[in-house]
């Protein structure tokens, strides 16, 4: 058997790749300084602390007040999903 066929069949046997839901939703969001601010402005339009927001979204303070603040390059898609959903707004409101 050749090297070819070998590298065939491993790539048989990989597993299926499930693609990650921030591959989808990265390319059309803002930048992460309009994130952040977005994102603010939004928590204080509906009265919620960062603390607040972190509670009910079961989310850590720590990481509401990256994003906010530009340090988180990509949120966790789990995480930001839970923090739209908290915000009443789907993840498409912070779309280009």
């Amino acid at each position: 058997m050749t090297t070819r066929g070998k590298r065939r069949q491993r790539k048989k046997d990989k597993p299926l790749r499930f693609i990650r839901i921030i591959d989808y939703i990265e390319p059309m969001m803002l930048t992460q300084p309009e994130l952040g601010r977005k994102l603010r402005a939004l928590r204080e339009e509906r009265g919620l602390s960062l603390r607040e927001l972190a509670a009910a979204a079961g989310v850590s303070h720590n990481s509401i007040y990256s994003i906010e603040t530009a340090r988180v390059k990509k949120p966790r898609p789990k995480a930001w999903r839970r923090i739209c959903r908290v915000l009443s707004v789907s993840v498409g409101y912070f779309k280009k």
